[in-house]
């Protein structure tokens, strides 16, 4: 986190000195905002305050030399930076007496300022040296917010502290043992200045590196060998372009560091062998390295095994979660454990501690107190002198020997970080002089990034800058669960909290949202208002959309269509003049005649009489030539104004509950499960670095209506910037000022893959690894079948099913599966026939747990075969769950069939028999894959693919820069707007949707067949859910399925396109994007284009 409170310091005293600001306009405001206009008038003279944020977030490129500026004016600037904030911003700044702005307006000054809007320097009669100010400020680097630093408890005394719950009765009395304790770990320094290390890696030295490790593990008893040597000599084959051409060198004779390395790799490819290699050796070679994983049960195996080898590595694993995996770890230790306890030793064991060293010096007073749990722990800033002395909380002085806090201790000195994206990305950096996340601490520390599953991290970040909520939703919606939860845990507390001027806030915005969300509702179930249903069902929708809606209802403009601007113009003047302000801040009470308007829908004691005001306000502004249509559709325009109220109060109040979030969590503790989107937010820190969203970071709503009636779900959407941005930057996060980041290794399968919005990174790989002969083979052999289940002579679809129809029709393709037909074994059985002795286990997959669920129980309880299914670390397993960190294991079990959501079994987990080979000698698909048709994740995927195009290909213009973004704006707007509207359906799809939807669809398929090859075996492919090829499906029928109908056709033709030979002429850019598409879809291409379309449907 920056510190941006103290640039303007010196000029502070001055201003508020005149205590001429406005009461809405603060110190930080005022500056910032003459900052962004001094940046302008240095360097874009005469150019639209517009122009700021594409020049901030990098739509547009800026003139040479000036991207350190813009990082610091960013830094600086904060949320008033944001394009939404800042003309808002201005606006309040023009009502500062005009003797202490430095600024005048050069447009209409009548009108509210817009992007559009121009300002000029004016001459200064107060704070004369602002200018000089705001040029030291942007030169100087931004620094770091400073970490705290506790004091320590003194040992052999008493001190009291208070359980996480908040209530008198459970303040705990510790004495702190009376030892001597060694000094606290050195914190890590923020670096002024930095260089990137390079290398270049000889080919002997690595396979130096596979022998060494070898020998080391070779002398340690219960840990398996690792083949390394073997491996990196005949499996690992890597390949690299010669200089110029698109002809691949395999098994370069050189590795080159220097940068982000792209490196792409087929199933069995050796992607994990080498990293780990990579890791070795870089260590060996003075290098610091971090290594993002999965998972925190992977980022513990990877700890292990590097502390076998005696390197200092150390997981990053957020406090809050700790004692949640820490508890998953031990449980899968004990489970896969040959004794009762387990006897080998695991290095990583002492970082799975939720042990607190001050639990056993606790004076209890019940006889049943149980142990302190990790929100108990009184760590830092919690322990008080039982004495009663005055004085802030102090730290635990055990820190420096805790085994909670291990990690902490040994950070400093590590030779390796492993963490997950979450951690990378959420967690703070501990110990640490400075306050900064992970993710900008390795750009100081770290000289090498691997990021396995690179596409899955890119997925992470995206979804991390996007929220929503359902609201409502029938008895499980965040507006009534979470705020009842929430009321209950103050009268836990006897309303005692109400004290805090922010809880009584926090209380009377949730009373209001509540009601925002009934009055809404209101108009939307009264049966004759289903135009307004039509209007809001499934398109996004805010109170300013549904008053430019209104707006331009009343100038008689088709709303959403281009018309010419001498007829918009006028409609445009009228919204920002009467009605923006209104949708911008809908809790300030209006002035003028709109006090009375807003009062005749707001007010307490309203009735339905007073809603005359509204009507005659509408007829009245409505411009002679649409005076009579307005007249005529007055019932309608009514209902507009009332719903774009009460949406703009909904989107405001959750915005300033958001912004008490965390002062009123600290009070209360955990409110409820809804408290998710205001905890799991992105942190502030990114704010200044990641870009907006293109279309700006929008907060909308969503009402989905439930089959034909009148009432719906109402859900809550929150746009917070482009994450995937970050993926492209880890290695020059920090370059702009002065920082030069590690190298970066982004490793995966499918990160290239041009049309998924998903998955694909665009940045060309430069290596590849070609999987081990024996399993290209072992793919070219293996076969795909479309088999739907039939019922009485009907096809069975799963996919586009909901609730029991979906149970039943999961059930009846299970039984298809595995039942006896008359006269037939089951299918299952029949292909268990072809499979080798050691690979009769298969794997059905699945959309969801629940889904898994389902069609394992009824294996189990209606047929001759056992079945388990995949469910997550932290729930229970049921009678027949197997824990996803017990995948490995399945191979040794008894069970004939494993049932996984596609998502649970896709990757990093290989299910190996005896001799190494897959397990699993066959996959049936239950279901097709498609997303839920109101998911998020799609639209957004596709907005940001496209934001992230621009980032790396940005406008050039020698016109305005306000203009331009504008324009850029506008297009992704309406995309934006075009997506949301329209359900996520595969047969609805065209154009690009369409592609990015089948591409998407593929690389979790293909990803989930590799589980099923290994060590040269071919797999089989069934497909059984009807939906994959509806039309095929039906017995005699003579039309076929097209793209549109078939994800398989639509597969099939995707890798058909993309493997399509190139001209001889084309650039070496498009001759190599064709390398490496055949390398590494030539054989899924082959699987998918040669299905079987079976008849055997009985």
């Amino acid at each position: 986190m920056r510190d941006a409170s103290g640039w303007y310091g010196k000029l502070t005293p001055d201003l508020t000195a005149t205590e001429a600001l406005p009461a809405d306009l603060s110190p930080k405001e005022f500056f910032s905002a003459e900052l962004g206009l001094f940046f302008l008038s240095e360097h874009y003279p005469d150019e639209p305050i517009g122009g700021l944020w594409p020049l901030m977030s990098g739509y547009v490129a800026c003139q040479p030399g000036l991207v350190p500026e813009l990082r610091r004016l960013r830094l600086l600037m904060g949320e008033v930076g944001r394009s939404k904030y800042f003309p808002l911003c201005m606006d309040k700044y023009m009502k500062a007496p005009e003797n202490i702005r430095g600024f005048r307006r050069t447009d209409a000054t009548d009108r509210r300022v817009t992007d559009r809007s121009t300002f000029a320097r004016r001459d200064l009669t107060h704070l004369e040296d602002r200018w000089e100010e705001y040029q030291r400020a942007l030169a100087s680097p931004v620094p770091y917010a400073s970490n705290p630093v506790g004091e320590p408890a003194q040992p052999g005394h008493a001190y009291t502290f208070v359980r996480a719950d908040g209530r008198d009765e459970f303040v705990e009395i510790v004495d702190i043992p009376d030892i001597e304790l060694p000094p606290p770990p050195a914190m890590m320094p923020v670096l002024e200045t930095r260089t990137r290390k390079t290398d270049v890696i000889n080919r002997s030295e690595m396979r130096a590196t596979a022998q060494w490790i070898d020998a080391k593990l070779a002398g340690i008893p219960d840990v398996p060998a690792g083949d390394y040597q073997r491996i990196w000599e005949e499996r690992i084959t890597d390949c690299v372009f010669k200089d110029g051409s698109d002809e691949l060198t395999c098994k370069p004779s050189k590795i080159r560091l220097n940068g982000v390395t792209h490196e792409v790799g087929l199933m069995n490819s050796g992607k994990s062998v080498k990293a780990f290699l990579l890791t070795v050796n870089r260590v060996h070679a003075g290098w610091h390295v971090t290594v993002i994983v999965e998972s925190v049960m992977k980022a513990l195996e990877l700890v292990a095994r590097l502390r076998h080898l005696d390197i200092d590595a150390v997981p990053l694993v957020g406090v809050s979660s700790r004692e949640q995996h820490a508890a998953t770890y031990w449980q899968s230790t004990l489970d896969t454990s040959e004794s009762t306890f387990p006897t080998h030793q695991d290095p990583a064991a002492a970082f799975a501690s939720a042990i607190c060293l001050l639990d056993p010096h606790r004076r209890r007073v019940d006889p049943h107190s149980v142990p302190l749990t990790p929100n108990d722990f009184p760590c830092r800033g919690q322990l008080r002198p039982h004495t009663g002395e005055s004085g802030g909380a102090l730290d635990c002085p055990l820190l420096s020997v805790c085994p909670f806090q291990l990690a902490e201790q040994r950070t400093s000195k590590a030779q390796v970080w492993v963490t997950t994206p979450q951690g990378l990305l959420r967690s703070k950096a501990m110990p640490a002089e400075k306050n900064m996340r992970w993710l900008e601490a390795v750009q100081h520390h770290s000289d090498l990034i691997i990021v396995d599953e690179a596409d899955r991290v890119q997925k992470v970040f995206d979804d991390s800058f996007v929220q929503s909520e359902v609201l409502v939703a029938g008895d499980d919606g965040w507006a009534d669960t979470t705020l009842i939860r929430w009321l209950r845990g103050v009268s836990r507390l006897d309303r005692i909290p109400m004290e805090h001027e922010k809880v009584q806030r926090f209380a009377r915005l949730g009373r209001e949202l509540l009601e925002a969300v009934d009055e809404l509702y209101i108009l939307l179930v009264t049966p004759e208002n289903e135009r307004l249903r039509k209007i809001l069902h499934r398109n996004p929708f805010t109170g300013y959309s549904l008053l430019r809606r209104l707006t331009w209802a009343l100038f008689g403009l088709p709303y959403g269509e281009v018309v010419e601007i001498a007829r918009e113009q006028p409609a445009e003047d009228f919204f920002r003049d009467q009605l923006e302000d209104l949708a911008l801040n809908p809790l300030d009470e209006p002035i003028g005649e709109l006090r009375g308007v807003t009062e005749s829908v707001l007010g307490r004691y309203r009735t339905e009489d007073d809603l005359e005001i509204l009507d005659d306000w509408l007829i009245r502004h409505a411009p002679d030539g649409s005076r009579e249509a307005v007249e005529h559709d007055l019932d309608h325009l009514r209902l507009l104004f009332q719903a774009a109220l009460w949406s703009s109060r909904i989107t405001t109040l959750f915005l300033q509950m958001s912004n008490l979030f965390p002062a009123v969590d600290e009070l209360l503790g955990e409110p409820g499960r809804g408290a998710s989107i205001w905890r799991d937010k992105p942190p502030a820190d990114y704010d200044p670095l990641v870009p907006e969203a293109l279309m700006g970071n929008l907060m909308a709503l969503q009402w989905t209506r439930k089959g034909t009636g009148r009432t719906g779900d109402l859900r809550l959407m929150w746009v917070r910037g482009v994450g995937r941005w970050l993926i492209h930057h880890l290695h020059d996060l920090l370059e702009p000022e002065g920082i030069e980041g590690p190298n970066v290794l982004l490793t995966s399968a499918t990160s290239w893959m041009k049309n998924s919005s998903l998955y694909h990174i665009d940045i060309r790989p430069s290596s590849i690894l070609l999987s081990p002969d024996e399993d290209k083979q072992a793919l070219a052999k293996s076969q795909m079948t479309y088999t739907p289940a039939m019922a009485h002579g009907v096809p069975v679809f799963v996919s586009g099913r909901t609730g029991t129809e979906r149970d039943d029709a999961l059930r009846t393709v299970t039984a298809h599966i595995l039942r006896q037909r008359p006269g037939r074994p089951p299918l299952l059985e029949r292909v268990r026939r072809t499979l080798d002795s050691d690979r009769q286990q298969v794997l059905f997959v699945t959309l969801s747990g629940d889904d898994a669920e389902t069609a394992a129980t009824h294996a189990n309880l209606h047929t001759t075969f056992a079945a388990c299914h995949v469910i997550p670390d932290d729930l229970e397993p049921g009678e027949y769950g197997l824990h996803k960190r017990q995948l490995p294991t399945f191979g040794a079990r008894d069970e004939d069939v494993l049932v996984a959501a596609e998502l649970a079994i896709q990757r990093g987990h290989n299910v190996l028999n005896r001799r190494a080979a897959a397990a699993l000698g066959a996959l049936f698909y239950l279901t097709r894959p498609h997303p839920p048709s109101s998911d998020l994740s799609f639209p957004v995927s596709l907005v940001n693919r496209d934001a992230m195009t621009r980032l790396l290909n940005p406008a050039h213009t020698a016109d305005s820069v306000a203009d331009t973004g504008a324009v850029l704006r506008h297009v992704e707007r309406k995309l934006w707007h075009r997506l949301l509207g329209e359900l996520v359906i595969f047969r609805w799809l065209r154009g690009e949707a369409h592609a990015a939807f089948v591409a998407n669809a593929f690389v979790p398929m293909y990803q989930t067949i590799g589980r099923t090859i290994r060590g040269g075996t071919t797999t089989q492919v069934f497909l059984c859910d009807a939906a994959f090829a509806p039309r095929n499906a039906v017995r005699d029928n003579d039309i076929r399925d097209t793209v549109h109908t078939s994800l398989l056709v639509a597969i099939a033709q995707h890798l058909d396109k993309m493997l399509r030979p190139v001209a001889a002429d084309a650039d070496l850019d498009t001759r190599r994007d064709h390398v490496i598409d055949t390398t590494l879809y030539q054989l899924a291409h082959q699987l998918f284009t040669g299905i079987r379309w079976t008849d055997d449907r009985n």
